[in-house]
């Protein structure tokens, strides 16, 4: 088994773990189903500056996440992403939103 393989079976397993449904949408576009890791930014950062979250999505289920991109998670919760998502090196879109 690859190395890429080992990461990809890792990368799963915490997502089946932690994720939540959720689906993501652009603009009038079709929504699209994902798991995502929904992060407090506070716990993040150390402090509270606003009601903002990290939202983390795999590469593999959305290629292209982008600034006010909506999200809703199965519990009825929605976000807007509110900056440029970024790629992490395990290949993890890192999206900062905002509840809405």
């Amino acid at each position: 088994m690859s190395w890429a393989d080992l990461q990809a079976r890792q990368q799963a397993a915490v997502y089946a773990a932690l994720g939540e449904d959720a689906d993501w949408t652009r603009g009038e576009n079709p929504a699209v189903p994902v798991r995502v890791i929904l992060r407090d930014e506070d716990r993040v950062v150390g402090l509270s500056v606003d009601n903002a979250v990290l939202l983390r999505v795999r590469e593999s289920e959305l290629a292209d996440p982008a600034k006010h991109d909506t999200v809703e998670l199965a519990d009825g919760r929605s976000f807007e992403l509110i900056a440029r998502p970024l790629l992490d090196r395990k290949r993890n879109w890192v999206c900062e939103a905002k509840p809405i």
